[in-house]
């Protein structure tokens, strides 16, 4: 949800927006409303609660950032399968603007494989520079 917001920001200071097992928001709205659009009830999430950070809605200009390039990591053994799926046709509409990738890991690839998750990374950073 951050980089969705901060690109559009300053997008002279963002050479590639990377999503990883992230939502994508559209303007105006917020966590909670992507869980709720995904049929998922956040209070049924072990762990999760209404705090600020689900309830607060995201405003940008989705047309600022829209030259940047984007990527998406998605974990498939994310607790949040029902997002992914949201976040997949989301992409599936303009493919072209997009690098994914997959990792058989869960919500925290950082935390799981944090060696194979900077290979990535860097690999992504290359293909800009």
């Amino acid at each position: 949800m951050v980089i969705t917001g901060a690109a559009p920001a300053v997008p002279e200071r963002v050479s590639h927006r990377v999503y990883l097992d992230a939502a994508l928001p559209d303007p105006g709205r917020s966590l909670l409303d992507l869980f709720l659009s995904a049929g998922c009830d956040l209070t049924t999430v072990p762990g999760r609660k209404q705090a600020k950070s689900y309830v607060e809605r995201i405003g940008f200009d989705p047309k600022r950032s829209s030259g940047i390039p984007r990527a998406c990591i998605s974990c498939t053994k994310s607790d949040y399968p029902l997002l992914t799926l949201i976040v997949r046709k989301k992409i599936a509409a303009a493919p072209e603007k997009w690098t994914c990738l997959e990792l058989p890991l869960s919500h925290a690839p950082m935390a799981d494989l944090p060696g194979r998750l900077g290979e990535i990374l860097v690999q992504i950073a290359e293909r800009v520079s």
